[in-house]
């Protein structure tokens, strides 16, 4: 299996990349206040067709697959960019699974943003053609549409009819709130859960981007700041910690990559990959974070600096689509698999 990205998936990256750099910088997160600030960015990134690149051409979509979804994703990740965009893609593939062509087309080409609800402390929560439960809904405000997912299924609600209490969210820039799903009736559903993993997949890419932008900013500023007339990088505290945030980093893309590319090729341990990719990724996220703060110590204080940011979505992206416990009772499960 080949899980380095060919000539054509790297070139998209690198359109990607630039793009987020030009339109979306860390300012945007730093100052991000509504969804109305993503307007001109959401245009953009639809026009690019981000939000349909798993989707069949006939529908709207690019007709690419999973690895080039999670490629986008980790590049997201990098760059924390705000936004409902993991529910907008997820939905979207929901969608196509439910027949509606129209629907499908209107959320990939960027026509509606959706909103993505999770159980929440709830093992009673149910998904498909009718959604109960309490749910953790995330970036409510601005959405058309409500994405309701677990293992077992997934539907679209209605935006308008959805109401949570909101929370104080680690991240400003991602808006969380919960609400009781009293036995609503979906405008579209799928009794599976693709949903869910797929959502698994492309949540595993946002950490392994964190995990690089931070090991990268970490080794930037290694080089650049000087502590007794030295680099920093020079001495073996900050090298070795640097060196174990690039192991992480290479860890989590690989594996991420990995557990795609089984899981899309109907591999029957795909869901194990999965939840080992999230794993790895989450770790790597939650670990490099914390080590990118520690080594830019010497600013005085965290929030001088970006550091802060990439450890604050790393702790939401960590309890999204499944804490770490729950993907370890999953790989636990298994009877066999064949690494």
């Amino acid at each position: 299996m080949d899980l380095l990205p060919s000539v054509d998936q790297t070139d998209m990256v690198t359109s990607v990349a630039e793009l987020l750099r030009e339109q979306a910088p860390l300012d945007l997160v730093r100052e991000y206040v509504a969804p109305d600030d993503l307007t001109a960015l959401w245009a953009q990134l639809a026009a690019m067709g981000l939000f349909g690149l798993g989707i069949d051409p006939g529908r709207g979509g690019v007709g690419l697959g999973l690895a080039e979804e999670v490629l986008i994703f980790r590049e997201l990740g990098r760059a924390l960019t705000p936004g409902p965009l993991l529910g907008t893609v997820l939905a979207a593939h929901l969608a196509a699974e439910a027949g509606d062509d129209a629907l499908t087309e209107r959320i990939a080409g960027g026509g509606a943003r959706v909103a993505l609800a999770e159980p929440y402390g709830d093992p009673t929560a149910t998904s498909g053609t009718v959604v109960s439960g309490t749910f953790r809904v995330t970036d409510l405000t601005g959405s058309d549409l409500v994405l309701a997912v677990t293992p077992e299924g997934a539907a679209l609600l209605d935006a308008a009819t959805v109401r949570v209490e909101a929370l104080a969210a680690m991240d400003p820039a991602t808006e969380i709130g919960i609400g009781a799903m009293d036995f609503r009736t979906a405008l579209r559903c799928a009794d599976t859960g693709r949903t869910w993993w797929r959502g698994c997949a492309l949540t595993a890419a946002l950490s392994t981007g964190i995990a690089e932008a931070t090991r990268d900013q970490s080794a930037a500023y290694a080089k650049l700041r000087e502590q007794f007339g030295r680099p920093i990088g020079t001495f073996q505290a900050v090298k070795h910690r640097c060196a174990d945030m690039a192991v992480r980093a290479e860890s989590a893309y690989f594996q991420t990559v990995f557990a795609a590319l089984a899981w899309s090729s109907g591999d029957p341990n795909g869901t194990h990959h999965l939840a080992s990719a999230r794993i790895v990724a989450t770790d790597a996220s939650r670990a490099n974070s914390a080590d990118n703060i520690q080594n830019h110590g010497a600013m005085g204080f965290s929030q001088e600096v970006d550091a802060h940011l990439f450890a604050r979505r790393s702790l939401v992206l960590e309890t999204t689509l499944g804490a770490e416990r729950w993907h370890l009772e999953h790989i636990a499960s298994a009877e066999r698999i064949d690494w």
